[in-house]
């Protein structure tokens, strides 16, 4: 006789998104594993779950590997554990994976305790209807294998889910609008269930120029449309001259413009480069 591992969706920023089945188990299990320790604290306490009478144990990406044999332990001795994540559903490019998987090899019960999904959110306002979806999560930071992804994400003949940081989201966009259309269709979602939540229905084009100027805030999913489907944003762009003057007063190089540029208005780099220079 083993525990059950329930794997436990938290809110992504509002609160009252909180299931009651998830309250009732994170107010039962005697074992949490949790990304950070403190942050799991603060939930408890918002949602009136007394801290006494369970542990908290640390699980996130460094130690995924350590702590999950131990949580496999502790399940074996016929206690339950619940894994949460920092914000939303855990193994969802977040940890929990990797002791999931183990205790499914051992016959043990995984229960998974729905609730919000960043990706189901972003999804849910993409109007996607029938079309299928990928998703592939965070693209990595550098080196070969972003540039694999972004041409996999570029090659993909279904809709492509993506998350983003705040940091990296200027370059995605900019490396994603040279590898696909300017005009294909795209969904952004910023700081979903939150504050200063924002949906915007878009042209990758339009959202790289977008970002360029605007300094890029709070958590993103991006939603691609389909490069084989048609699914298009008309792009409404002022005369390119006029661009060009505007860049360039934002403090774009000559040879930053000409790159931004050349790709949405259809004209060669060396033409706009010779505009910026003037």
């Amino acid at each position: 006789m083993s525990g059950t591992l329930y794997v436990v969706a938290t809110p992504i920023g509002n609160m009252g998104d909180m299931t009651e089945r998830g309250r009732k188990v994170l107010s039962e299990v005697p074992v949490i594993a949790c990304e950070d320790t403190r942050t799991a604290r603060k939930l408890l306490t918002m949602l009136d779950i007394p801290l006494s009478g369970r542990r908290l144990v640390s699980y996130f990406e460094g130690n995924e590997k350590h702590r999950a044999a131990q949580l496999i332990e502790i399940i074996e001795n016929n206690q339950d554990v619940a894994i949460i994540s920092e914000a939303g559903t855990p193994a969802v490019s977040d940890p929990g994976a990797i002791v999931v998987r183990e205790a499914l090899a051992r016959h043990m019960r995984v229960v998974p305790v729905p609730g919000v999904s960043a990706l189901a959110a972003a999804v849910s306002v993409a109007g996607l209807a029938d079309t299928p979806f990928v998703f592939m999560g965070f693209p990595p930071s550098k080196g070969r294998r972003r540039r694999d992804f972004m041409e996999k994400v570029a090659s993909c003949d279904m809709a492509v889910v993506i998350y983003e940081s705040p940091h990296r989201l200027q370059d995605t966009l900019a490396e994603l609008s040279k590898m696909c259309k300017p005009e294909l269709g795209i969904l952004l979602a910023r700081e979903l269930t939150k504050v200063h939540e924002e949906v915007i229905r878009s042209s990758l084009g339009e959202l790289s120029l977008r970002f360029k100027e605007e300094k890029p805030r709070g958590e993103f999913v991006l939603v691609l449309d389909p490069p084989s489907a048609g699914n298009t944003v008309a792009l409404a762009l002022p005369p390119l001259e006029r661009e060009v003057a505007r860049l360039r007063d934002l403090g774009l190089s000559a040879k930053e413009v000409s790159a931004v540029l050349a790709p949405l208005y259809g004209v060669r780099k060396a033409e706009i480069y010779t505009l910026a220079s003037r």
